[in-house]
């Protein structure tokens, strides 16, 4: 996929369980308004819990290839408000956006090294004015995400924005190998979707 010998394929299932063993809520279901995202041993220590409650899975193929699940709860009236993830300490959050963070440098590393032995027109690309103008975007909006994580009353979700504008200067850095599975897009969008959930509260 890319020429970097450094490449890694995105796969969050680690960083989420990880999160969860460090948050004690393995046999959790982190929730908004009744809707989370859950890692297929989540899910399984779930239903074997006391307090396990009835919910659906959104079928999506591209999650289940990452052992992740969509879901919703049948009924939010019960809901242990433990569960919910806004009744947590923010320190949830910003663990799950420094590991988010943690996702882009080593693609930004990998985009990098696959850009550095490439030519065009007898120079390397990496000497290019756009690519380097794209890199040094890339290393300002890393600066700013990792300054508002570390603050308490920032704005999740003014972070999640920056998060995705970074992967987005990736992207463009990345051509198409960015399109391809496990590579830049898909982190994205898997992003994007744990935004919407936890940190904008779009869905009710």
């Amino acid at each position: 996929m890319f020429d970097s010998v450094d490449y890694e394929p995105f796969n969050f299932n680690f960083d989420w369980n990880d999160l969860l063993e460090k948050h004690e809520a393995q046999a959790s279901l982190l929730h908004r308004k009744g809707v989370f995202i859950a890692s297929q041993e989540q899910l399984s220590q779930y239903k074997n819990s006391a307090s396990s409650l009835d919910y659906i899975l959104v079928e999506d193929w591209i999650l289940e290839s990452k052992n992740f699940s969509l879901g919703k709860f049948k009924s939010v009236e019960n809901l242990n408000l433990y569960l919910n993830l806004f009744s947590m300490k923010t320190s949830f959050l910003q663990d799950l956006l420094q590991r988010e963070v943690d996702w882009l440098l080593r693609f930004e590393k990998t985009v990098f090294l696959h850009l550095k032995n490439r030519i065009s027109e007898g120079v390397s690309i990496l000497k290019n004015d756009a690519v380097k103008i794209l890199f040094a975007e890339f290393s300002g909006l890393i600066f700013e995400i990792n300054t508002l994580v570390k603050l308490q009353e920032i704005s999740q979700s003014l972070v999640g924005e920056k998060i995705l504008l970074a992967a987005n200067i990736l992207a463009k850095l990345a051509g198409g190998r960015a399109f391809l599975q496990d590579s830049i897009i898909e982190m994205r969008w898997f992003f994007s979707l744990l935004d919407q959930i936890y940190l904008r509260g779009e869905f009710s």
